[in-house]
């Protein structure tokens, strides 16, 4: 109760899982991007209405924002209670259809790092990342693709993560789960992609 009564006051630190407001990934989102060195925490309480079954289930209505300035961390092991999977779900599957944009968690700049959070129900990609500025990138530790069980597919509609149109040197690893998705799990398809490490 007392680490929930310091977050209060911090903007950075997720304390609902509210899409959008004081406390929510959204806003953390937004004050991380303007405050470069800070990092995307987690310490929602179990009395959030998004909690079941040792899980918080992030309903998105709209687009998730965009890491557009270098270095955001968002790391769902920083959730008090951590072990070793998830408990920070990040669900797309309610986002209302636009004509024009396929919903992602979209990166497009560099050394960003997104750790220990499940991301499913995206209409495009779980993660995306685009262009030569999405470069020394880390995706650890996410299930992306399966539900908090690890057991049942949860899918994003195409990969689990595309990384294409000139993105280099980005790291895909530390236990993520990549499975379920409706297509691959990675997809690479740059004639001549360079950098990556994968393991």
């Amino acid at each position: 109760a007392q680490v929930l009564r310091e977050a209060i006051g911090r903007a950075d630190i997720v304390i609902t899982t509210a899409d959008a407001g004081p406390g929510s990934l959204r806003a953390a989102m937004y004050y991380v991007t303007d405050n470069p060195g800070s990092m995307v925490r987690f310490d929602i309480p179990t009395n959030d209405p998004g909690y079941s079954n040792g899980v918080f289930t992030i309903h998105l209505s709209g687009h998730v924002p965009t890491p557009d300035s270098d270095a955001m961390v968002i790391d769902g092991s920083t959730r008090p209670g951590f072990t070793n999977q998830p408990l920070i779900v990040v669900d797309a599957s309610q986002i209302l259809p636009e004509t024009f944009t396929s919903d992602t968690l979209l990166i497009y700049s560099a050394n960003n790092q997104v750790k220990n959070i499940s991301l499913w129900g995206f209409d495009w990609n779980g993660v995306t990342l685009l262009y030569a500025d999405a470069t020394n990138n880390t995706i650890a530790g996410c299930w992306i693709g399966v539900d908090a069980t690890g057991s049942n597919a949860a899918p994003n509609a195409y990969q689990g993560i595309l990384i294409a149109n000139g993105a280099s040197r980005n790291f895909i690893g530390g236990s993520n789960v990549l499975s379920g998705n409706s297509q691959y799990g990675i997809y690479l398809p740059d004639s001549n992609p360079t950098g990556h490490l994968v393991n």
